[in-house]
C-alpha cells in the first residue's frame, strides 16, 4: 500500500499513482466480488482525501511570504568593518658588477670594481594612485654614483633611498596625464647622451602629459635643488614640450630656469671643491656667508631628437642635443677680475658650461663641464635578464684656473675609462 504522497502538483497525478497502487494491490482470494469492489471504492476514498489535504498544504506554503532574518552580531563587536581593498604590489631589481680602468692625465693608473645594487616596489594603493620605493647602493653623498667600490676591507656597503614618490594616474597605466611628488625618475624626455647622469633622480613635483602612441606630449617641474634654513633655496623651475612623430622617433624643447644659482653654493655638501667645472667667484658677488659661489646664473635652453630603429638585426639608435645658457654673460669674468677659461662658453653639444655640472655624466670626463671626447659602448644580452655591457670613454676637460698638479702641462687634462659590466635583474 502506499504509506504517503509528499507533494503533488495536479489531482490527475494523485489519479495517476492510485491507479498504479489499484494495479499493484495484492487482493484477497477468498473475498466476493461485491466485497472486492466495496474495499476498491474505501481506498480510493482514503486516498483522495489523502492527495486533497496535501494540495490545501502545498497551496498555502506558496501564499506565505517568505521572511529572513539577518545573523545578529554579538553586541561586544557593533557593526561590522568593511572589507579593504586589495593592495597590488610590483617588485623589482638589479645587480651590476664592474670593472673599471681609468687614466686620467700623469695621475697612476687606476682599476677598481664596483657594484651597484638596487631594490625596490611599486604598491598600486587605490586607482590611479601609486607609492614606489627603491633603494640601491651608495659610494657617498654625489647624486650621480649608485656604486659602491670593493676592496675597502670588505666593509658593509651603505645603502640610499632612490626613489620614494607617490604619482596619481586618473585614468590607470594608459592615461594621458600624470603627476608625481616625491624624489622621481627623470620627469622629462632624455635621451642616452651625457647632458644628465642615468643615476641622477630629482626631488620635487611633476605634471606630464603624452599621448597615446604619437603626437604632442609636454611636462612641467619644479625641482629642490638646495634648501637653506637662513636664505633662498636654489630650485629648478621648467618645461618640455615635445612631439612624438613615430613610436620611435621624438623631437623636444626644454626650457629649464634655475634659480637662486648665482652667487650661492649649490654644491654637493656646500663643498666649492664639488662645483665639477663650473665658474667661481668670491668675494662681494657671493651671497652672505658664502666664501666660494658660483659665477653665472643658468636658464638653459635644451632640443633633442632621438630615433630608434634596426638595421641588419642590430637595434640601431640616434639621438642629439644641443643646450645653450641664455643667463651666461662672458664679462662677469671681467667683473670678477678673472680671465674667462677657453672652454667657458653658452653652448653645449654633448657635455658644457651651459649644464649644470653637479647632474653631468659622472663617468664622462669625471662629470666635469667643459669637456669633450666621445664614448663607445657595446652591449650584449645573454638571456631576457643577463646582459653584458661594454664602454670606453675618451675625454679632454680645460683645467681651471689654479687646478692642475706641477705635472700637467698645458690647459688640458686628458682622461681614458674602460668599463666592463656584468648586469643582472629581476
Amino acid at each position: 500500500m502506499i504509506k504517503e504522497i509528499v507533494s503533488l502538483s495536479s489531482r490527475v497525478s494523485a489519479l495517476a499513482l492510485v491507479s498504479i497502487a489499484i494495479g499493484a494491490a495484492p487482493l484477497s482470494l477468498h473475498a466476493e466480488p461485491q466485497d472486492e469492489i466495496a474495499q476498491l471504492r474505501a481506498e480510493i476514498e482514503k486516498l483522495l482525501a489523502r492527495v486533497s489535504e496535501l494540495e490545501a498544504r502545498q497551496a498555502a506554503a506558496a501564499a506565505a511570504p517568505v521572511v529572513t532574518a539577518p545573523a545578529s552580531a554579538p553586541a561586544s563587536q557593533g557593526a561590522p568593518a568593511p572589507a579593504r581593498a586589495a593592495v597590488a604590489w610590483r617588485w623589482s631589481g638589479d645587480l651590476r658588477y664592474r670593472s673599471e680602468f681609468i687614466e686620467i692625465g700623469t695621475a697612476p693608473d687606476r682599476q677598481r670594481d664596483r657594484i651597484r645594487a638596487r631594490f625596490g616596489f611599486t604598491a598600486e594603493v587605490s586607482e590611479g594612485v601609486s607609492a614606489t620605493v627603491r633603494v640601491a647602493t651608495s659610494d657617498g653623498l654625489d647624486p650621480r654614483v649608485g656604486n659602491a667600490t670593493l676592496g675597502q676591507l670588505g666593509e658593509r656597503k651603505t645603502f640610499g633611498v632612490e626613489h620614494a614618490y607617490l604619482r596619481w594616474q586618473p585614468s590607470g597605466e594608459l592615461a594621458d596625464w600624470q603627476v608625481t611628488a616625491g624624489k622621481m625618475p627623470t620627469p622629462w624626455q632624455v635621451t642616452p647622451g651625457l647632458f644628465l647622469d642615468t643615476d641622477v633622480y630629482p626631488e620635487g613635483l611633476a605634471l606630464a602629459w603624452q599621448g597615446r602612441d604619437t603626437g604632442f606630449f609636454a611636462s612641467a617641474f619644479y625641482v629642490s635643488l638646495t634648501e637653506r634654513s637662513q636664505s633662498s633655496d636654489s630650485t629648478l623651475l621648467g618645461a618640455q614640450l615635445g612631439w612624438q612623430v613615430t613610436p620611435d622617433a621624438k623631437l623636444a624643447l626644454g626650457y629649464f630656469d634655475y634659480q637662486t644659482m648665482q652667487g650661492a653654493d649649490p654644491f654637493l655638501n656646500r663643498n666649492a671643491s664639488l662645483s665639477f667645472g663650473n665658474s667661481l667667484t668670491s668675494g662681494a658677488a657671493c651671497r652672505a656667508g658664502i666664501a666660494r659661489c658660483l659665477l653665472q646664473d643658468f636658464d638653459v635652453l635644451q632640443g633633442l631628437v632621438d630615433y630608434r630603429t634596426e638595421r641588419f638585426g642590430w637595434p640601431l639608435r640616434l639621438h642629439a642635443e644641443y643646450a645653450r645658457n641664455l643667463a651666461y654673460d662672458s664679462g662677469l669674468f671681467a667683473i670678477a677680475g678673472q680671465t674667462a677659461e677657453k672652454g667657458a662658453g653658452d653652448e653645449a653639444y654633448s657635455l658644457g658650461v651651459a649644464l649644470f655640472a653637479p647632474w653631468l655624466d659622472a663617468d664622462f670626463a669625471s662629470g666635469f663641464s667643459a669637456s669633450s671626447g666621445m664614448v663607445l659602448r657595446f652591449g650584449y644580452a645573454l638571456t631576457p635578464r643577463w646582459r653584458l655591457n661594454a664602454s670606453w670613454f675618451n675625454t679632454e676637460r680645460e683645467l681651471t684656473v689654479g687646478e692642475g698638479a706641477a705635472a700637467d702641462t698645458g690647459t688640458e687634462r686628458r682622461e681614458q675609462r674602460l668599463q666592463l659590466d656584468v648586469n643582472t635583474r629581476f
